[in-house]
């Protein structure tokens, strides 16, 4: 739909359709496993770990060689990390 409004073109590839799926199922999982966790834990716990994402992200990255770990990256890992511990232990 925004190719269509804003690139005024639209040409749905075998790549691309595998693409669309491959994220649809990715984001199905994603959500499912979300409202899963939720019915087991805090939503004050559950929430950020799920969000943490980008950790995972920087981590593909940093083994790919595509970004390089920097001061404030480490420093962002760490403090995530340390939410997380901080809001485990609240019961």
């Amino acid at each position: 739909m925004y190719a269509a409004l804003r690139e005024r073109r639209v040409r749905l590839t075998a790549k691309k359709a595998g693409y669309a799926l491959a994220s649809g199922i990715v984001v199905f999982l994603v959500v499912n496993t979300l409202i899963m966790a939720l019915q087991y834990g805090q939503a004050s716990v559950v929430v950020p770990i799920a969000n943490l994402s980008f950790i995972v992200a920087l981590s593909y990255s940093l083994i790919t060689g595509m970004e390089r770990l920097t001061l404030g990256k480490g420093g962002a890992v760490l403090c995530a990390g340390a939410s997380i511990i901080a809001l485990a232990q609240v019961s």
